[in-house]
């Protein structure tokens, strides 16, 4: 393999050119003050006469900082940058040592002005509905995790997310999927089947979506009694923290019970934890807490004879129901992040982040929204507290809380934290929490990676639910 590399003055991109006949994929990495910036990978079929063509743009720093690396089938290979003199209108063509005469075409950038609508002072704004992903500013977006589970779409089909995804463009990423992009722990779904009065039900299947089926539980025969449908048992579960939930719908409204069950010599016991109502929609229904070998039932108030569609039911560990998970497999936690160009000036003279959210659970579990310390914790962070139910931005040594707020499932929030050398103010959708009196402190230096939905810190959890938007300004 070899690789050329070449930058013309001027602009603020470099061209790798990459010369490989070996059949192998080829990671590049581009690399500023000893830190990986952006990484691309080069599928091997891609190479054309065994040559591939990549081009870093939105470059922030001098040319000079830069360098880039080439890993083929881990053999890593290096180049010089070839900085080109900019050339006379008239010129129509590139001439390298390796590659063939090259046309460079003259073009007209068009410019967006739909950009005068956005905020002033927006600097790096990522968009999860949009492609691009990052539609102001520079940076780099990391994301791995995900696998053996079904996301949704805006429009409400599940798309199956067969594997870990390694980035934000490989196959299983929910960018090329064309999913919400959800923030996740790690998971297993211990569910393994149904236990149920095989004399008075019966099981069937029914088709949700192309590929995708419920399971239905009908009463065999019309009468006025409970009818009951319960998990069957794992010697998996051990003592502790389960959340039992499940997509479900019935033939007609329903009053139901959610609990656990115990057999002691063949006699059920059932415990009610939590009363339920099914509608003729499927809808998510779930309890959680803390047990000891759980096996969870449902109990339907029958005065008529009832049918049940239950879909994709699932028992993991935790305090919430997460995105559904293939029977018996697990899923890897997401990692998100990103690293913003551009900011540097943000602790000296203020700035603010923005991260809009849909949330995917009824109560808090000291949720994290973003992470933006250095090693010495200090920064930004912003999450839900546990026990208040508030949400809390701490920007350097100041700490602002909202109100108590309620987040329930499908409702979307919009977190603001503005700080300057007056205070901090805290806005949640549209009302403002402010502290005046007691100004930041910017001594302290923000790091180039900021976590998002989840952070690294002990005694915090995962955003569970949907990321939409980001967005930092000065």
């Amino acid at each position: 393999m070899q690789l050329a590399l070449f930058h013309t003055e001027g602009s603020n991109c470099i061209k790798a050119d990459i010369y490989s006949t070996a059949g192998y994929d080829v990671l590049l990495n581009l690399i500023c003050f000893k830190e990986i910036q952006q990484s691309i990978t080069v599928p091997s079929n891609l190479f054309e006469q065994g040559i591939a063509h990549v081009v870093f743009n939105f470059l922030s720093f001098p040319i000079e900082k830069y360098s880039i690396n080439a890993i083929e089938n881990n053999v890593t290979v290096t180049s010089e940058i070839q900085v080109i003199p900019c050339m006379e209108k008239d010129s129509k063509y590139l001439t390298d040592d390796l590659t063939k005469t090259t046309n460079v075409e003259d073009t007209t950038v068009e410019v967006d002005m739909s950009q005068e609508e956005v905020e002033r002072g927006e600097v790096f704004v990522l968009d999860f509905s949009d492609k691009k992903l990052i539609t102001i500013g520079n940076g780099d977006l990391l994301y791995s995790g995900g696998g053996n589970r079904y996301l949704p779409t805006t429009d409400g089909l599940l798309i199956k997310q067969t594997e870990e995804s390694g980035s934000i463009n490989d196959k299983y990423s929910p960018n090329i999927l064309g999913t919400i992009w959800k923030i996740e722990p790690s998971a297993t779904n211990y569910f393994s089947g149904w236990d149920y009065n095989s004399d008075l039900i019966t099981e069937a299947s029914t088709t949700v979506q192309k590929g995708l089926t419920a399971t239905t539980l009908a009463q065999a025969a019309k009468f006025n009694s409970i009818m009951w449908v319960d998990t069957k048992s794992t010697e998996e579960l051990v003592n502790g923290n389960y959340c039992f939930s499940i997509l479900i719908k019935a033939n007609r409204l329903c009053s139901a019970e959610l609990g656990t069950v115990e057999y002691v010599s063949g006699n059920r016991t059932f415990t009610k934890l939590k009363d339920v109502s099914i509608s003729t929609d499927y809808s998510m229904i779930y309890v959680e807490g803390e047990f000891t070998n759980p096996t969870f039932g449902i109990q339907v108030k029958c005065t008529d004879q009832t049918k049940l569609f239950t879909f994709m039911p699932q028992i993991e560990n935790g305090h919430t129901p997460t995105s559904r998970i293939l029977s018996g497999l697990s899923r890897v936690q997401d990692s998100l992040s990103c690293s913003v160009y551009g900011l540097n000036n943000i602790p000296e003279y203020g700035g603010y982040v923005e991260v809009g959210f849909t949330s995917e659970r009824d109560s808090s579990n000291n949720n994290c929204l973003i992470d933006w310390r250095n090693s010495s914790g200090e920064g930004v962070f912003i999450y839900q507290e546990q026990d208040t139910n508030s949400i809390v931005a701490v920007v350097g040594d100041v700490t602002v809380r909202s109100e108590s707020i309620e987040l329930k499932e499908g409702d979307e929030f919009t977190v603001k934290v503005d700080w300057d050398d007056e205070g901090v103010t805290l806005t949640v959708n549209e009302t403002q929490y402010d502290i005046t009196s007691t100004p930041f402190s910017s001594e302290w230096e923000l790091p180039s990676s900021v976590l998002i939905g989840r952070t690294e810190t002990e005694g915090y959890d995962f955003l569970c639910g949907d990321i939409n938007s980001v967005r930092f300004g000065q």
